[in-house]
């Protein structure tokens, strides 16, 4: 019998839920060839099903939990035959270009034993050696010893046959991963590497096609296409990018008692550009403390004296010129070019109809506030009355209008409607959202000011919020405080260039009663705190690592919801005699 694709890529996409973490690289990578295109990595298999099946019982909803629990029993036997090492760490390589036509799985697995002629045993294995045929779960298996506690597995005989196992591999890896790779290893229960210079034809190839596609796009969006040409060259960049310069890439899960996280990650190829650009580390962290401390449904903080920032800022302003949205006389590069750090809340408010941007706030942090100010009140002045992408602005722009917190204020408006070009016929329809956004104003209508080495600004000229953000701005002791933000940040990677914090519970408390207005969560309840989902970019050495990471209560919430709206718990109201909804 043939081992079945679900049973072996289960075995090795299985590796993304299981145990604790360790520093040191696991074993079971020593052994993993250098020209592996890809290959998983798991420290230790001890606990995989037990932290698995927590997972399962986690998230997966009731209905559907006895299936993955039955899933996971094939698991548990194939963990715990006799002759295995569950403490060893283990490891699954992949091959490219190796379909024998019947859907076989090309894969390798390096798995721990304690004993493999115990092991040849359980698996009933026969032949001469040193490739033996054997089973698991009544699926054929091919086998060998590799020594120092491993053994190779996979159902392809080819490839165990040529597979040779020799330690001595471990250098190479450590070295292709760089350190923002080996934090991922170090950090994650299972780490899935890519060698990048394996699979730089791939790669194009996946670009060329995906140009092709966006390509066909354009050419249906007519007139419109030139808006989204730069981006579509963007992305094509970005892809030839990785491919000529990338070396390693990483994609891993962890799970533990508070949460789950999931990274990816490249190091790039030394002396290239992309590398220069990850080469210093970042520390956004500190600027979410110059924000008020209040509910938030999200928040940011950026880096933005990071070089690879700064060179992100140039290519986002290329983009703009080349899209036509760049206006004379408004330079976003010259708004941003002493900018040491930016960060961002947009406040929790109690409706949608209210201005979703009512209660933003950010802070550019910079050491020279007063110039920065001066270019943004410059640049508000200048685009009124100007036109770009088929939007006509109408702003306005006081100097010192008002004193709060013993700071002069100034106070600006931007309004935008429809110019009459061909562009605009397909954004008026979208101008009715601007009051749901910015409130009665249909625009930013807020303050700006600069406080001892920033700039703050607000988007209403709400004076409360205005004076709490002053406040925070001069004692930096504001978001990034909060016991939430200091627990979910506990989990991201150090030294990041880039944060953000999405509050699950405030979004749904914002937006549910507009649905429940409209039938779409007629029985909608209030959703309790929870602690917000977290992101984190990090960079160093040529690298960079992401990492989002969930939290068990918004997990909790997340199942207990889809399992509402699977079974009915959101039901349509009840009509009123007449036929009109109850709303």
């Amino acid at each position: 019998m043939r081992m079945s694709k679900q049973v072996m890529m289960g075995l090795a996409s299985g590796m993304a839920m299981c145990w604790s973490a360790v520093a040191a690289p696991p074993p079971a990578l020593d052994r993993v060839p250098d020209d592996a295109a890809v290959a998983f990595v798991m420290p230790t298999v001890q606990g995989f099903v037990t932290d698995l099946r927590t997972f399962v019982n986690r998230v997966v909803p009731e209905a559907e939990r006895a299936d993955a629990n039955a899933g996971l029993d094939m698991f548990h036997s194939v963990v715990n035959m006799p002759g295995m090492n569950p403490a060893g760490s283990a490891a699954a390589v992949m091959y490219m270009d190796q379909d024998d036509g019947m859907g076989t799985p090309p894969i390798v697995l390096v798995l721990p034993v304690s004993d493999f002629a115990q092991l040849r045993e359980s698996m009933s294995a026969e032949g001469q050696g040193p490739v033996y045929q054997g089973e698991i779960t009544g699926q054929t298996m091919y086998m060998k010893d590799i020594g120092g506690g491993f053994a190779a597995v996979g159902p392809m005989p080819a490839l165990v046959q040529e597979f040779s196992g020799n330690a001595g591999h471990m250098g190479g890896h450590v070295q292709r991963l760089g350190s923002q790779g080996q934090a991922a290893l170090s950090a994650n229960d299972v780490v899935m590497i890519a060698n990048l210079e394996i699979l730089s034809p791939y790669i194009k190839m996946a670009g060329a096609q995906m140009q092709q596609q966006m390509g066909m796009v354009a050419m249906m969006m007519g007139p419109q296409a030139g808006q989204i040409q730069p981006m579509m060259e963007m992305v094509s960049g970005l892809m030839t990018r990785l491919a000529d310069e990338g070396r390693t890439a990483v994609v891993g899960a962890q799970i533990d008692d508070k949460g789950v996280s999931f990274d990816s990650g490249v190091q790039f190829k030394d002396g290239t550009e992309s590398f220069a650009m990850l080469a210093d580390k970042g520390n956004a962290t500190k600027l979410l403390n110059h924000l008020p401390g209040s509910d938030f449904m999200f928040a940011y903080a950026l880096d933005a004296s990071h070089s690879g920032v700064a060179r992100a800022f140039q290519a986002m302003a290329k983009l703009s010129e080349q899209a036509g949205a760049q206006m004379k006389g408004v330079s976003f590069l010259e708004m941003v070019q002493n900018a040491k750090g930016m960060a961002g809340t947009m406040g929790s408010v109690p409706m949608m109809g209210a201005g979703l941007f009512s209660n933003f706030v950010t802070v550019t942090v910079t050491d020279e506030a007063k110039q920065t100010l001066q270019t943004m009140g410059t640049a508000v002045k200048e685009a009124n009355g100007q036109s770009a992408q088929g939007l006509k602005y109408t702003t306005t722009w006081q100097d010192a209008a008002a004193d709060i917190a013993g700071v002069k204020v100034s106070s600006y408006s931007m309004q935008m409607m429809p110019d009459g070009s061909p562009e605009s016929q397909q954004i008026a329809p979208m101008m009715m959202i601007m009051p749901t956004l910015f409130g009665p104003n249909g625009g930013p209508n807020g303050f700006m000011a600069a406080v001892d080495g920033a700039v703050v600004q607000t988007m209403s000229q709400n004076t409360p919020l205005m004076e709490k953000a002053i406040k925070a701005a001069r004692e930096g002791n504001g978001l990034g405080s909060g016991e939430a933000i200091k627990a979910v940040g506990s989990h991201l990677p150090d030294n990041r260039v880039l944060e953000v914090y999405f509050s699950v519970d405030q979004v749904m408390n914002t937006a549910g009663p507009l649905a429940a207005m409209f039938g779409a969560l007629p029985n909608f309840e209030k959703v309790e705190k929870m602690n917000p989902i977290g992101f984190g970019a990090s960079a160093g050495d040529g690298g960079m690592l992401n990492r989002i990471y969930v939290p068990n209560d918004v997990l909790s919430w997340f199942v207990k919801f889809s399992e509402q709206m699977q079974g009915g718990g959101f039901e349509e109201a009840p009509a009123e005699q007449g036929g009109r909804p109850r709303f």
